[in-house]
């Protein structure tokens, strides 16, 4: 190992303020990297700056109960109003509603409605274009009827016997 990549040994102090603060700096650290592994799904050494700010929020919802606001912003390196905007943005999905109803319309038709009969059965003022977003999210894919094969052809015709 080369002088540089040896890890770098702080000086231990006598203060205890400053050893508390330490001790709680290495907690969060530990609980973040436990929880990138759980919430985010990335393998224990991935970068914490190279999350996605909606990725930092979900690790920072799940480390609030434990760590302040203010310190988990300041480790993630995210600021307040990113965490919030993005905070405010996964609480609550408006057309959830309208999903339970998709979901029931589209079982009762046997998987056979579509879009455009979807949003006719809703009966709500919702465009198509969220009724389609729905059923993609959801996965729902109506199953289309094939067409029966039509044969004309029955091979040849059986030999007859020639009459005199």
């Amino acid at each position: 190992m080369t002088e540089k990549d040896k890890p770098r040994i702080r000086p231990v102090s006598d203060d205890v303020g400053e050893l508390r603060r330490r001790v709680e700096e290495l907690e969060l650290e530990n609980a973040l990297m436990r929880e990138v592994v759980d919430v985010v799904k990335k393998d224990p050494g991935a970068s914490l700056r190279r999350l996605s700010n909606r990725e930092k929020t979900r690790l920072i919802d799940r480390l609030r109960p434990m760590f302040s606001l203010n310190c988990l912003t300041r480790r993630l390196m995210i600021p307040l109003s990113s965490y919030h905007y993005h905070h405010a943005r996964a609480g609550h999905d408006k057309y959830s509603d309208i999903r339970v109803r998709m979901r029931a319309l589209f079982k009762e038709s046997s998987s056979r409605y579509g879009y455009r009969r979807l949003h006719h059965a809703l009966d709500l003022r919702v465009s198509e274009k969220i009724v389609r977003r729905i059923m993609r999210e959801e996965g729902l894919v109506a199953r289309i009827p094939t067409a029966g094969v039509t044969r004309s052809y029955r091979g040849d015709a059986p030999r007859q016997p020639r009459q005199p």
